[in-house]
């Protein structure tokens, strides 16, 4: 981020992450929805099928709704008592993502 590209860096003993960079030209008040698929497999196959499943931007809104209801259902209600303020929080913040 800091040099506007990607660089190829290995994080070594830190909390790596993965980056995708995509370069891309927008005309004034042009606008484009990109669907980023990741997963294990070949392209060719597995790959393509997912395309097939998840390549509108309508299934993956209602699929990130399916996953938000997943996810809040297993978190609601969850609280954290521990020395540490800020995990607390963060914990009870989980619940309003």
């Amino acid at each position: 981020m800091e040099e506007g590209k990607c660089k190829n860096s290995i994080a070594v003993g830190d909390n790596g992450c993965g980056t995708l960079q995509v370069d891309i030209e927008l005309k004034p008040g042009e606008t484009k929805e990109l669907i980023v698929i990741m997963g294990i497999g070949a392209a060719g196959t597995e790959g393509k099928n997912a395309v097939k499943e998840l390549g509108k931007p309508s299934t993956v809104k209602k699929e990130f709704e399916k996953l938000k209801k997943y996810w809040h259902s297993k978190i609601e209600g969850l609280t954290a008592k521990t020395p540490d303020k800020e995990f607390n929080q963060y914990v009870q913040c989980l619940e309003s993502l």
